[in-house]
């Protein structure tokens, strides 16, 4: 009879455990931008994804948009969903920081093309996968912040098999360096500004942190769990194609903000 028992709750902790996500090696890239025009579009061309499993692709969007918007990111033809954020995080409402992203992407060399209703100013566009995470409910609940000084952080609500990802970007072209297990992905700076950092962090608890450093300056962040495939625990999803946006708006006078649905904001 124990020996039973013992066999059964074997059984029962080896379906509940899942894969950890995991970055797939060398597909982290980008481009910068500078001032698009007609037809307002930055392409990363003949990118490569392979055969993955459990795959997400996530493409990061560092701006500074003007008075304009991203209106699609595609891969090979297919629409991403924007997972979140647009936002604005420094006393110019037009700097933004966008996350989007496309589960079992295509094994196959490709364009990912990201489109905007106008022109743009500067910028970077980033694209990363990663394998193992679950297909149902990729992320967890999406966290955003935004500050000055030298250390850019945010917390990210986790469960034990979760990776936590992070975008970071800044008001003044500085480069990013990881603190403490923090992973780099990208780093990539632009002449004009406005750069873009990931970094990943495997669960430590119920809040993960990943975390960088770099000159003092105004920066914003997004982060955000990837969930484990294959029977982890889960969080309830927030991703939508719905652009949710956080206004920081002037960091000295106004508090930090709460978020809400919009379409566009502008002070």
């Amino acid at each position: 009879m124990k020996r039973a028992l013992a066999a059964l709750l074997f059984l029962v902790a080896a379906a509940a455990s899942g894969t950890t996500p995991s970055y797939y090696s060398g597909s982290a890239t980008s481009t910068n931008f500078d001032h698009v025009t007609t037809p307002f579009q930055v392409t990363i061309s003949s990118y490569v994804v392979p055969s993955l499993t459990n795959g997400v692709m996530i493409v990061a969007i560092s701006d500074y948009a003007e008075t304009h918007s991203i209106t699609s990111v595609t891969w090979n033809g297919s629409s991403l969903t924007h997972l979140d954020v647009s936002l604005p995080y420094t006393f110019n409402t037009s700097e933004t920081l966008d996350l989007y992203y496309i589960k079992a992407p295509t094994a196959t060399t490709a364009n990912v093309v990201v489109t905007w209703n106008g022109q743009t100013g500067t910028g970077v566009v980033g694209v990363i996968l990663y394998e193992n995470v679950d297909q149902t409910t990729p992320f967890g609940t999406i966290a955003t912040t935004n500050s000055t000084g030298t250390t850019s952080s945010v917390n990210v609500s986790t469960a034990s098999g979760d990776l936590a990802f992070a975008a970071f970007s800044n008001d003044d072209n500085y480069r990013y360096t990881p603190s403490g297990s923090s992973v780099e992905r990208l780093d990539v700076s632009q002449a004009s500004g406005i750069p873009l950092a990931t970094y990943e962090l495997a669960a430590v608890g119920a809040t993960t942190t990943p975390t960088a450093t770099m000159t003092s300056t105004i920066w914003g962040a997004v982060g955000v769990a990837l969930k484990q495939s294959g029977g982890g625990p889960t969080n309830t999803p927030t991703a939508t194609n719905t652009r949710n946006r956080i206004h920081i708006g002037n960091l000295e006078r106004t508090p930090l903000p709460v978020q809400f649905v919009s379409t566009r904001w502008k002070d």
